[in-house]
């Protein structure tokens, strides 16, 4: 009799503690590395590629990351709460206390949410995606514009060099044909001479005649662009120009790719069931226990 008594006893103290705890709900979501097609935008012949997995790693970092958390607590989780009603969580610490990252497989990570509100954990879910996911475009943003920065900026020194080089050899060249009009001059030869070829070297320049020097040697004193003379310059703009017009926006790529909607659980504790069966099976040993050192001690009274 006194092991079913404390057997009901204990059981009516569980079951009253499973009916006044808050219940737990649970919220996940299943992640995983973006595809191709998701990061396509942020690869450019000539700079750095961005590679999927790559791109995933630094977003599940970011995922992790104390100052996303804070990011979450200060902009989703304080705005959710009005003055009127309590926040359930204190602080940054305890908010990200009540969300896990975890990776399931090679890849693919579970982000789960618990909390006593289960209307709000798919909201936490949500923030917590949108601020690291805003977090880590941001970082792949600055990575690619560095990376474009850098390639307009190796073109632009090109684009420099090789005028500068041009205009050297038009100098060079303006020198060269006014000392061979020089000995144009003092032959005598005013016209192109009728042995001159076109296989004969720089040094039989004079053969032209002054007439054909002078006028060479003031088209290249009078020449104010070198551009057109520069080989391959028309592409080293068109790449400078490319590069420098990058503009990548955050809503054109993806750093994740989620595996379908937001799961909602029930209440996973306290399980009611659960709590009363150990309360009965706690309760019968204690009444085990009693009884047993009600009848040890009996046998340890003198008999009278």
């Amino acid at each position: 009799m006194l092991i079913i008594l404390t057997a009901i006893i204990f059981a009516v103290v569980a079951s009253l503690y499973a009916y006044f705890s808050k219940p737990a709900y649970v919220a996940r979501i299943n992640l995983q590395a973006p595809l191709s097609s998701d990061v396509a935008v942020l690869n450019y012949s000539g700079i750095k590629q961005f590679v999927p997995d790559e791109v995933y790693i630094l977003f599940t970092r970011e995922l992790q990351s104390d100052k996303v958390r804070i990011d979450l607590y200060k902009d989703v989780y304080l705005p959710s709460k009005s003055e009127t009603s309590s926040a359930a969580f204190s602080s940054a610490a305890e908010l990200s206390n009540h969300i896990t990252v975890s990776g399931v497989a090679p890849g693919r990570f579970t982000i789960t949410a618990q909390g006593s509100t289960p209307e709000e954990l798919p909201m936490y879910l949500e923030g917590l995606l949108k601020t690291a996911s805003d977090s880590t475009k941001q970082k792949v943003l600055k990575n690619l514009s560095f990376e474009a920065e850098s390639a307009a900026q190796r073109y632009e020194q090109l684009i420099a060099a090789s005028r500068e080089v041009t205009k050297t050899k038009r100098l060079d060249e303006i020198s060269r044909l006014q000392d061979s009009l020089r000995i144009a001059e003092s032959l005598n030869i005013e016209k192109p001479s009728s042995s001159l070829t076109a296989n004969d070297p720089e040094d039989l320049a004079y053969l032209r005649g002054t007439l054909a020097l002078k006028a060479e040697i003031n088209s290249l004193q009078h020449r104010t662009n070198d551009d057109p003379y520069i080989k391959k310059f028309r592409e080293s703009v068109f790449q400078k120009e490319f590069f420098s017009s990058i503009n990548v926006k955050p809503t054109e790529f993806s750093v994740y790719s989620q595996e379908g909607p937001i799961e909602s659980l029930g209440p996973i504790k306290p399980r009611s069931s659960m709590v009363i069966a150990i309360g009965i099976i706690f309760g019968a040993l204690v009444g085990v226990v009693i009884a047993l050192i009600r009848c040890f001690a009996r046998k340890q009274q003198p008999l009278t």
